[in-house]
């Protein structure tokens, strides 16, 4: 009996060990040439060591059985530090600026498509995966992981090196513009490269929407959404720096969107940029409004950290008790969807602001539990408790 609860015990110990995304310990083209030979997609996982969500997706995301079932079966997976030896060439190749990004790349090496940010939903993430890898490539461009591109110094100054005592550093727009200009087609690699990197003037951009279709064609409709937004974010940007600007200054700003962006990103993008607008004006009713309107409760569910960062900036900014509350609101439904510390410290934090002195305590000893459990720098929220404690003792 006691042998067969030994064999029982080792059993349930290897199904325990292996409930986590298999990360490859090796070189990136090693986990290539694995990825290869047995016939598995490759994915990256882009990370920095500073980078908070990175952290949170492998204490969640990358401990969940059910993915680590689905990837370790499909995928040869391997971590990139993007600061650091042949994690900052991949960034540069792969236009990879923010963190967490994942690549996905098909056996031979051929890339299938790129997703920025954390997802905290294990169904979603899945989802993600299977999309990405069981459809239409979403980049048409013939690049492979061991293809050179020739980008120019400017941009591959942009990014960060680790172990290099230089700082990164971005070039003037004068350099840019006058790069650009000088190639003959803007749809090579190193051009959309540092087209996705740089600002650019009003004349590439006409070259850009001449090209559009081409451009989607090759890189996807994410990356060129996303040029299109930096765009239009650059009018914007001008207009609200005019003294006295309202609302209707920033319809240059909207009339690109409309013209140029995917129907279904019209209206969401506007939004974010009416947040924007109401965050410089400091209409924070307007902000309250605004975010409302984007994030149902179904919405906050799907994007709980989204609605965690308004939050937080009403928290930083807003003194009005009312819309604090709102924002009380909001987060009572995050803490609950994901309860990981960053929601949680903010919880804590819109409690005491509004005065809920008890409810706060409870919420910022639960944030402190779960920022000591996963890792995380914790002072902010042990000062915190501290200023609640004393407000409890002056009640």
């Amino acid at each position: 009996m006691k042998h067969l609860l030994l064999v029982f015990g080792l059993f349930l110990g290897s199904l325990f060990a292996n409930a986590q995304v298999n990360f490859f310990d090796g070189s990136l083209q090693q986990a290539v040439t694995k990825a290869k030979e047995e016939k598995k997609f490759l994915f990256v996982d882009c990370y920095t060591d500073w980078c908070y969500w990175c952290k949170v997706a492998d204490s969640t995301t990358f401990q969940s059985e059910i993915v680590a079932n689905f990837m370790n079966r499909r995928c040869v997976a391997i971590k990139l530090d993007m600061e650091r030896g042949e994690g900052r060439d991949l960034g540069m190749k792969y236009r990879v600026f923010g963190y967490p990004t994942f690549l996905v790349f098909d056996p031979d090496g051929r890339l299938l498509f790129s997703q920025f940010g954390y997802i905290s939903d294990e169904s979603e993430f899945i989802k993600t995966l299977k999309e990405g890898t069981s459809g239409e490539r979403q980049f048409k461009y013939q690049s492979k992981l061991n293809g050179k591109v020739d980008f120019p110094e400017f941009y591959k100054a942009t990014f960060t090196d680790a172990n290099s005592k230089k700082k990164r550093k971005f070039a003037e727009p004068e350099v840019v513009s006058m790069w650009l200009s000088k190639q003959e087609d803007l749809t090579t690699e190193a051009a959309w490269g540092v087209m996705r990197r740089f600002d650019t003037d009003e004349k590439i951009n006409r070259r850009f929407f001449h090209e559009l279709e081409t451009y989607r064609k090759l890189y996807g409709k994410v990356e060129v959404n996303s040029k299109i937004v930096d765009i239009a974010s650059k009018s914007f940007n001008e207009a609200l720096k005019k003294e006295g600007s309202t609302e209707d200054d920033m319809l240059p700003a909207y009339m690109l969107i409309d013209k140029f962006l995917d129907e279904e990103m019209k209206q969401p993008t506007k939004m974010q940029f009416r947040l924007r607008f109401a965050e410089v004006k400091e209409d924070w009713r307007l902000y309250a409004k605004v975010v409302t309107q984007l994030l149902s409760k179904e919405k906050i569910k799907t994007n709980p950290g989204q609605a965690n960062d308004y939050a937080w900036k009403l928290y930083l900014k807003c003194d009005d008790q009312s819309i604090l509350k709102e924002a009380i609101v909001w987060m009572q439904t995050v803490v609950k969807v994901e309860t990981i510390y960053a929601h949680q410290d903010t919880y804590a934090a819109l409690l005491y602001k509004t005065q809920q002195f008890e409810a706060a305590l409870k919420a910022a000893n639960e944030a402190l539990m779960l920022g000591e459990k996963q890792g995380q720098e914790v002072t902010e929220t042990k000062e915190l408790i501290g200023k609640i404690k004393t407000a409890l003792a002056e009640k």
